[in-house]
């Protein structure tokens, strides 16, 4: 059951990140400047494909390592204690900044 589960969440999440028109736009543009288009044979195609999937994939992948290693900092008092204090300085700072302009 579980298996099952798991295989659905991470064809869920592959659908997404494959369907995210911000990474569509990003190769429709990048890819010709580097590559010859009209030339394209299948080989190529399928290398170029591939790169893709796999540096999504592994990108994706380090997200989720980091959110489940940050699991226990997020519920940690003392971390959002600091985190909370960096944020309001931030803040304070460009108040500051703007109000001095």
């Amino acid at each position: 059951m579980r298996s099952k589960k798991l295989r659905k969440t991470f064809l869920a999440g592959l659908c997404v990140s494959l369907g995210n028109p911000k990474v569509i736009a990003f190769y429709c543009g990048f890819l010709p400047g580097f590559m010859d288009l009209q030339h394209l044979t299948a080989t190529d195609a399928l290398i170029v494909v591939s790169a893709i999937i796999t540096t999504v994939l592994a990108v994706l992948l380090a997200y989720a390592w980091l959110g489940d290693r940050s699991r226990a900092a997020i519920r940690s008092p003392k971390i959002w204690k600091i985190a909370t204090r960096c944020a309001g300085s931030v803040l304070i700072g460009f108040g500051v900044a703007v109000a001095t302009k």
